[in-house]
């Protein structure tokens, strides 16, 4: 069988599409939409205890648009608190965890930016008081959004 210049191109894309990393960001889907807060803990009590005071006031987490993303160690729950697929978990972790992080409070802008980085937990009127400054929040609370 002669191969000819079409199946050499043929070949040439799926050669390319097997090398194109597939791993897509799963934050994407909030961008311009939602913030996010990512928790990341080896500790699962630390993880729940951050959770828990975030979600203590779910009407002030609603009002500003934040969706919670939970890492821990070997696993990861999306903002439906359903368990995330591996490889978007490895995706946060790659991006977001380094190494010797324990604790992480990761606030993320709806431009998709890092806006907070902590390595303790974060009070909620820190995290409030940090978005309420933001030039987005200021325009969406001028529009009664």
């Amino acid at each position: 069988m002669a191969i000819n210049g079409t199946m050499i191109s043929a070949l040439s894309v799926c050669l390319f599409l097997a090398l194109v990393p597939t791993t897509k960001n799963p934050l994407e889907l909030h961008v311009w939409k939602q913030r996010v807060i990512i928790i990341f803990s080896e500790n699962p009590k630390s993880l729940a205890d951050q959770t828990a005071s975030f979600r203590a006031e779910l009407s002030e987490l609603e009002d500003r648009d934040l969706v919670i993303y939970r890492l821990g160690p070997q696993y990861g729950t999306n903002p439906l608190k359903q368990k995330m697929a591996k490889e978007d978990y490895d995706w946060l972790v790659d991006r977001y965890v380094n190494e010797g992080d324990e604790f992480l409070v990761i606030l993320i802008g709806k431009d998709g930016g890092v806006k907070l980085r902590s390595g303790e937990p974060v009070a909620n009127s820190k995290l409030f008081e940090l978005i309420d400054r933001m030039p987005m929040r200021i325009q969406e609370m001028r529009k009664g959004q």
